[in-house]
């Protein structure tokens, strides 16, 4: 009888201990994912406000120039899109993934556009905008 006891107590402490070490993988698991999930979003905010200066600064560029009407326009509003997406991503806004889809679309319109043109100031902004449109993407997955 005594030996049964202490078998049964045994496969329980045996279980208890397999609980606790699921439980412990399971909580490691979880703190990594925050983390990815945090370090994704900051980088995410980085190339935002990034694009949102070169977009500015190729508006800029181009405003003395005949033809560059669209790109301009997409700059511009480029830049407006990845600032407000920067702040509703840094606040955590529960617009939040709207302003990142918004993000994604503003970045692939403004690079195709300023793919179009020699400019460095254009090529510098379309790289920035396929980069940021990545980074928006990689939270947005």
């Amino acid at each position: 009888m005594k030996i049964i006891i202490s078998f049964q107590n045994s496969v329980t402490l045996l279980a208890l201990r397999m609980a606790s070490f699921v439980m412990y993988c399971y909580i490691i698991k979880f703190i990594k994912m925050k983390t990815t999930t945090t370090e994704m979003l900051e980088k995410c905010v980085a190339a935002c406000k990034k694009c949102a200066d070169d977009c500015k600064h190729c508006a800029d560029d181009c405003k003395d120039k005949s033809g560059m009407e669209a790109c301009i326009k997409l700059c511009n509003d480029c830049s407006e899109v990845a600032s407000q997406c920067a702040k509703d991503c840094e606040a955590n806004s529960e617009n939040k993934m709207q302003s990142i889809q918004a993000c994604i679309k503003a970045c692939e319109d403004c690079a195709t556009e300023c793919e179009k043109h020699d400019n460095p100031h254009c090529i510098k902004c379309a790289e920035t905008c396929r980069a940021c449109a990545e980074e928006c993407q990689k939270v947005a997955a």
